[in-house]
């Protein structure tokens, strides 16, 4: 569900300032993290935009991209301590 108006958690926001900061419109904005992008591509892949230049950052799908940065990101955050 997309909510206009709910701050980092509106998708129309969140990608519109992507495109404003120069993501190329083929890709789809939705989590920014320091000024880059987490970004779906037309063919369903998830790529990782830098405004300092290419990537090589890339998952298969949303899913892989959620288990492997999402998960995995706040499973190591608990192991620290840094919830």
């Amino acid at each position: 569900m997309v909510t206009p108006g709910a701050g980092h958690l509106d998708l129309v926001q969140m990608a519109q300032l992507g495109w404003e900061l120069g993501v190329p419109d083929d890709l789809l904005p939705f989590c920014e993290n320091n000024g880059d992008y987490y970004c779906v591509a037309q063919d369903g892949s998830v790529v990782y935009w830098s405004h300092d230049g290419d990537t090589e950052e890339g998952w298969t799908d949303l899913a892989e991209w959620i288990e492997q940065v999402w998960i995995d990101e706040e499973a190591f955050d608990e192991e620290d301590g840094d919830e």
